[in-house]
């Protein structure tokens, strides 16, 4: 127990930010990268992530570390399919964000996430 206790000490998390999205219209996007980590939890809709397109249930959470390549489709229906850079240059097209008070209200596919950043400052030797 000693040794766990070793290394969560030498852990450091830093939250970076939060929201929540709304999905404007279904689409794919083929090699999706951040450099940050993501926790991701789908509200309402259907989102499906991997080479196999596995399907992201409602109130299932879905970890995306970074700096690993992930392909993911948003929303049901005919999606389209855009590269990463070009996701990252029109994502207003595809997402709006806004307040966790209207939750409730929005009747559209929607999600939220967390990005952070995880860190090991020591690298004494645990076992």
């Amino acid at each position: 127990m000693e040794d766990y206790n070793k290394i969560i000490e030498s852990l450091g998390v830093r939250f970076i930010k939060a929201n929540n999205i709304e999905i404007l219209q279904p689409l794919a996007v083929e090699n999706l990268y951040d450099v940050e980590n993501t926790i991701f939890i789908l509200n309402k809709g259907e989102v499906k992530f991997g080479k196999e397109k596995e399907k992201v249930e409602e109130g299932d959470i879905l970890f995306i570390p970074g700096g690993k390549l992930l392909s993911i489709t948003y929303g049901s229906g005919a999606a389209t399919t855009v590269s990463n850079d070009d996701f990252l240059n029109k994502r207003e097209q595809y997402f709006k964000s806004f307040p966790s008070e209207e939750l409730k209200n929005i009747h559209s596919e929607n999600f939220s996430y967390v990005t952070f950043e995880a860190k090991v400052f020591d690298s004494v030797n645990f076992f």
